[in-house]
C-alpha cells in the first residue's frame, strides 16, 4: 500500500492535498533546474486547489446526474475518481472519451 499524507480541508469543498515524494519529482530540480520544478509544483497547486474544487462545485449543479464520461454523479465521486475521469496530468482526459 502506498502511503502519502493527505488532507481534505472542510472549509474548501472539493480541495484535496496529498504529499507524494518520488524520485522522479526530486530529480527534476537536479536534472532540469529549479524553473521546471517550480512549474510542476505550480501546476499541482492549480490542479488540486483550483480545478478540482471547480469541477466539484459545478458538478453539484447537475442534480446527481452523471456527466460524461463518468457514470457516477460528481458529488458522489472521490477526489481520485474526479482526477481520473475529468482531469489528468497529461490532459488527455479533459472532456474526451475515457482511455482504456
Amino acid at each position: 500500500m502506498d502511503f502519502a499524507p493527505e488532507s481534505r480541508p472542510n472549509w474548501f469543498s472539493g480541495a484535496f492535498v496529498r504529499v507524494t515524494i518520488t524520485s522522479e519529482y526530486l530529480g527534476v530540480g537536479y536534472n532540469h533546474g529549479s524553473r521546471v520544478q517550480e512549474i510542476l509544483f505550480a501546476g499541482g497547486i492549480i490542479s488540486w486547489l483550483v480545478i478540482m474544487p471547480a469541477i466539484r462545485f459545478y458538478g453539484q449543479l447537475a442534480n446527481n446526474v452523471p456527466i460524461y464520461p463518468s457514470t457516477i454523479p460528481i458529488p458522489l465521486m472521490t477526489p481520485d475518481q474526479i482526477w481520473g475521469t475529468y482531469h489528468s496530468s497529461d490532459g488527455r482526459r479533459s472532456g474526451g472519451p475515457p482511455l482504456d
